[in-house]
């Protein structure tokens, strides 16, 4: 089993350690729900907490855009750490654990113009975005 390690609502109490890698080689653990570990011996251990990602896209009536394109990558390097599209009713409701605190979310959809902004993903984001028509897309 490669790193990382997704840990669930795991908690620990009363360990000496929570982590014993024996693998010769750094780990990363996710600490997703109410996991709680934070001791190890032995190799390196990375801790790192899961965050949930809600975003609402809708249009300036206020109704919801389904199939727009959320992106959000390392602060505009690298590779995406959530590239998704939301649901029928304007929504994406995912979780992030990693370690990019600066963060750049897009949102595209053809007929409005493109969002950008920086985001933390050291942290729970709830947004409601909301998109402009581009009158030269329609």
């Amino acid at each position: 089993m490669g790193t990382p390690y997704d840990y669930t609502d795991l908690n620990f109490s009363g360990n000496t350690n929570d982590v014993i890698n024996t693998s010769g080689s750094a780990i990363t653990v996710q600490k997703g729900g109410s996991s709680n570990p934070s001791s190890s011996e032995g190799s390196a251990v990375s801790f790192v907490s899961s965050v949930t990602i809600d975003i609402h896209v809708q249009n300036e009536a206020k109704a919801d855009i389904a199939t727009a394109y959320i992106y959000i990558n390392d602060d505009d390097a690298g590779t995406a750490e959530v590239n998704t599209t939301t649901d029928a009713n304007g929504d994406v409701n995912t979780a992030y654990a990693g370690a990019v605190t600066a963060a750049t979310l897009r949102i595209r959809k053809y007929g409005y113009k493109p969002f950008k902004d920086s985001v933390s993903l050291a942290a729970n984001i709830n947004r409601t975005i909301t998109l402009i028509t581009d009158p030269q897309q329609v």
